[in-house]
Order: C-alpha cells, then sequence, then structure tokens
C-alpha cells in the first residue's frame, strides 16, 4: 500500500490496475467505516428521542427542490426555529432517519407540507444535554437499519479484499 501511495503522489500513470483497486478499496472502507459511525449515530439518537423533552417551535421555511429530471425525484428543505432556557435555536432536522435533503416520494412530501406550513407551531423535541439536537418526528426509523447493513455489506466486502490481498 505505501509503494502504491508513494506512485499517486509521485507519478500516477505507473500505477497498475491492482494498485488503483487497491487504493480505491481502502478509500471506500474510510468512507463506509464514517457512514457507519454516523448511522449508529442516528440510531442511537432516534431511540433516546422518544424520552426527549419538547418545547414550542415555528416552521420557517420548508420548500420543495426538484433534484433531476424525473418525475418524482424532490427533495426536501426545511428550518425550525424553538427556544430552550431563554436561547434561541434553528435546526433543519426532521427526524433521525432522513437527511437535511433527502429524495423522498411525493407522497411523503405532502404529508410534510400539509403538516407543517410555514410559520405553524410545532413540538420541538430536543436533547436536554445539548439542545441543539432536536428533531420534530421523534423515534426510531428502519430506514437506518436498512443503510447500516448496506455499509456493513461493503466494508465486508473492502476488508476481504484487504486481508486476501486480491486486487484483480
Amino acid at each position: 500500500m505505501k509503494e502504491a501511495l508513494h506512485k499517486l503522489f509521485s507519478n500516477p500513470q505507473l500505477l497498475n490496475k491492482a494498485e488503483v483497486i487497491q487504493i480505491l478499496v481502502y478509500v471506500v472502507l474510510f468512507v463506509f467505516v464514517g457512514t457507519i459511525i454516523k448511522l449508529l449515530l442516528d440510531i442511537h439518537y432516534s431511540r433516546k428521542s422518544v424520552n426527549w423533552r419538547f418545547t414550542e417551535g415555528v416552521i420557517m421555511k420548508m420548500r420543495r427542490i426538484k433534484e433531476s429530471s424525473k418525475e418524482n425525484d424532490y427533495t426536501f428543505d426545511c428550518n425550525y426555529t424553538y427556544e430552550v432556557d431563554g436561547i434561541e435555536y434553528k435546526s433543519k432536522r426532521i427526524k433521525y432517519g432522513t437527511f437535511t435533503l433527502a429524495t423522498i416520494s411525493n407522497k411523503e412530501l405532502e404529508r410534510l407540507f400539509i403538516q407543517y406550513p410555514i410559520s405553524t407551531k410545532i413540538k420541538v423535541y430536543y436533547d436536554v444535554s445539548n439542545p441543539k439536537r432536536s428533531v420534530i418526528e421523534p423515534g426510531f426509523s428502519f430506514d437506518l437499519l436498512l443503510l447500516l447493513f448496506g455499509c456493513l455489506l461493503m466494508c465486508s466486502f473492502c476488508l476481504y479484499r484487504i486481508l486476501t490481498g486480491n486486487y484483480n
């Protein structure tokens, strides 16, 4: 690996196919390990969020964004504010298991727009130990487990390639 990295930075044209694959396997492993850590934290906080305190908040922005030329390919952007102990906070997280800008179905998008129109007062669930951490829909999402399983599968594949030295 050390030699492959040296070639990559000194003269990339000298890399053979196996060395390129070796570098890619390490990069993919690094990315998926980071993603697994993020997913484990999201699973942890999603389970804890059902017991968090809540306060009143206000939806400041809710908009749909056309992601591509596909008919049902939309993302959403949501911002809300809330106050805890006299300090105002802003957040974008609706729930754990969805990303800030996540591609969602039209049906789910319509539900969000109906349930959270701009200027609507909402319940915001926040972590007492870190009030910046909040959601407006507490609870666990099985999407997180599905993503975690996929990442673990990819990491297993990368580790297999690394341990066997099979880069062809």
